[in-house]
């Protein structure tokens, strides 16, 4: 059991030593989330190696506890027979005292065994505590990450409706506008020709007129001229 447990333990912090080692990419958020996986299943497989090596220094201090009280109860029997006025006990006496020794030589053993269980577990506490720290770190740099990639993300997005709208004011403004110029210039050149025709109604207009009146205006002359012929015949008779 111990020699599995010993295996356990070395595959357990090597692994964990190399991989907390390991050299990654902080650019990659995929790199990172992999990493994190990577650290959190580490994390559970190390606090099942704790779990263990709690239940087996639990498991040696109750066996030492066991193996105490049996010399206690040996000790304290062989000072029973040997108190007594009764010699003959002693024989009894005896075999407790090779019992006694076999079992101080038991509890010896079981001492060792718990000094290097406790051993056992003080480092994989300790390691547990740097693979926390660890994992706490990685997972910190995942989300700045991930919050760096959101903006940037967000900025890329910005841009492309910024060219989009780009785009479009300047197809506006090479099209639309040029369209409506041209439309107002057509519009102005076509008020300027009925301008001038009208005008040319109006002056034409003006000259019949002044025809008419220039023709009437001779006829009465002529009128008056022909009467004073007439007077001019009439006191001369």
């Amino acid at each position: 059991m111990a020699s599995l447990f010993d295996k356990l333990r070395t595959f357990t912090l090597s692994s964990l030593h190399a991989l907390m080692d390991k050299a990654i990419d902080l650019n990659s958020v995929e790199a990172v989330k992999q990493h994190v996986r990577d650290l959190e299943e580490a994390l559970a497989t190390m606090r099942g190696a704790l779990a263990t090596a709690t239940g087996n220094e639990a498991g040696i201090k109750s066996r030492l506890a066991s193996t105490q009280a049996k010399i206690d109860t040996t000790t304290s029997n062989i000072e029973i027979l040997l108190s007594d006025e009764d010699l003959g006990n002693d024989k009894f006496a005896d075999k407790l005292g090779a019992s006694l020794v076999d079992l101080e030589a038991e509890a010896r053993d079981q001492r060792i065994e718990l000094g290097a269980a406790s051993a056992e577990l003080s480092s994989l506490e300790e390691a547990q505590e740097r693979l926390e720290a660890k994992v706490s770190e990685m997972q910190g740099n995942l989300r700045r990450l991930a919050s760096l990639e959101r903006a940037a993300q967000a900025k890329e997005r910005a841009a492309q409706s910024l060219r989009a709208a780009s785009e479009a004011l300047g197809a506006g403004e090479g099209s639309s506008v040029d369209s409506v110029e041209a439309r107002l210039r057509a519009r102005a050149g076509t008020a300027d020709a009925t301008f001038s025709q009208a005008m040319g109604e109006l002056d034409g207009a003006g000259g019949a007129e002044a025809a008419v009146r220039s023709s009437q205006g001779a006829s009465r002359v002529a009128q008056i001229r022909a009467r004073l012929a007439a007077q001019k015949a009439a006191a001369q008779e």
